[in-house]
């Protein structure tokens, strides 16, 4: 009895000391799980599944349509802002075509408008169906969506050059380019296989893209190649690098002749 006496008070001084601990005990596990969970979220590639699957809507073709039923992620300015950032990527890796070094060089170049869009997959709707979107075309299975938002970036240039930017508005990458340039220069508008070789290897840089995953070039009629990959779902997205020509009116009905280099069915 007189021992158990002794004991008593220990006892009682272990679970204060317990209880004391506690809190700190759980608060310092939380942060640890937390911690664990912050690092694990960090390392996901941030809308990589999107933009490889935004980029073979655009690779696919699409129906342009007005937005009215969705809202963009990107503000105005902050598709002003991806866009210049895309000029400067582009610029600094560098993408080099008709022997132009600053093709893409921001200062070289004036943004005109930006516009968000629509951009509805091709194969889910057909000639027949109105061109007004409805949350339909949102497929609830995002690894094959029939519609996303996309922003359409006009730049001008000197002597009648004209630039057109079309951007992802979940992660602000450039989806797609168009580039014209009047049709009486077309004499310095060369176009090869290496045009469509440094493509490749930029498209391997900017998209994350193993070089493994890219098949051999493939030539297209007009002038150009396709440069297909596949995805990590094992499904073939066939880009493009090709040249065309084109007519455009103005007001007066003048008619004007462009060459046109485009990316991704860009302005095709």
């Amino acid at each position: 009895m007189k021992s158990l006496r002794f004991l008593l008070p220990l006892l009682a001084a272990l679970l204060v000391s317990v209880g004391f601990f506690l809190p700190w005990m759980g608060a310092a596990w939380q942060d640890r799980a937390l911690g664990h969970t912050t690092v694990q979220y960090e390392a996901a590639p941030l809308h990589l599944a999107d933009l490889i699957d935004h980029l073979k809507l655009a690779a696919n073709g699409y129906s342009v349509v007005a937005l009215t039923q969705a809202s963009t992620r990107l503000s105005a300015q902050q598709a002003e802002e991806a866009a210049q950032t895309a000029l400067n990527v582009m610029a600094e890796y560098p993408l080099c075509f008709f022997s132009l070094d600053q093709l893409f060089n921001p200062s070289l170049w004036t943004l005109h408008s930006a516009t968000p869009f629509v951009a509805v997959s091709n194969l889910s709707v057909t000639s027949s169906q109105e061109s007004t979107p409805s949350q339909d075309y949102f497929a609830a299975d995002t690894a094959n969506p029939s519609a996303a938002v996309f922003w359409n970036c006009s730049f001008s240039g000197s002597t009648g050059h004209q630039l057109d930017l079309i951007l992802d508005d979940e992660t602000g990458k450039m989806l797609a380019f168009s580039y014209r340039i009047p049709a009486t220069n077309t004499a310095e508008a060369a176009f090869s296989m290496e045009d469509a070789v440094q493509m490749r290897q930029f498209c391997q840089q900017y998209y994350n893209l193993d070089a493994a995953q890219f098949s051999a070039l493939l030539p297209l009629y007009p002038p150009g190649y396709l440069l297909p990959f596949t995805d990590q779902k094992g499904e073939q997205v066939n880009l493009s690098l090709r040249t065309s020509q084109t007519s455009v009116s103005n007001s007066s009905q003048e008619k004007w002749d462009f060459f046109v280099l485009s990316f991704n069915g860009a302005g095709v």
